[in-house]
């Protein structure tokens, strides 16, 4: 059994900065959801630092100190465990750029990476297939995106 637990939705964001602040403006909202995409932990790291504009949201992060700057990499290297570099060569070609699995496949110099792209997409929900508009759901022009917030910022 694997327990999910979803970001803030924005009414609860909102409820949490009128806690903190009474006085919040909608722009602190918004760096609120942007930069953190509702992640409970976040939020409450923030609001425990009395982070509650956006200028303090973004000097906290930007601290030399933060923990922000090796968050993602030390998450996924936990979750990876000692296949952690072959997760982060492909994280790192699809943040790169639009990349297929072919694509990735050759650069890594792998036969077929369609295992791990399946753990990233589907257990982990770290990346996103992306079709052409017009293109069917079976179409083999499948491109990548980072889909969790926190890593593609």
């Amino acid at each position: 059994m694997t327990l999910s637990l979803e970001p803030f939705r924005t009414d609860v964001l909102k409820e949490i900065m009128a806690d903190h602040k009474e006085n919040y403006n909608n722009d602190d909202l918004l760096a609120l959801y942007c930069f953190f995409g509702g992640v409970p932990k976040y939020v409450e790291l923030l609001m425990d630092n009395d982070c509650t504009d956006m200028e303090k949201m973004v000097e906290y992060m930007t601290r030399p100190d933060s923990q922000f700057f090796d968050e993602g990499r030390n998450m996924l290297i936990q979750e990876f465990g000692k296949q952690y570099a072959t997760y982060f060569s492909i994280l790192g070609l699809i943040a790169a750029g639009d990349v297929t699995l072919p694509q990735i496949d050759g650069m890594l110099g792998e036969k077929s990476l369609g295992g791990q792209m399946k753990v990233l997409e589907e257990e982990y929900g770290l990346i996103k297939k992306k079709r052409p508009i017009r293109a069917n759901n079976t179409s083999k022009t499948v491109r990548y995106e980072i889909n969790d917030i926190f890593l593609r910022f």
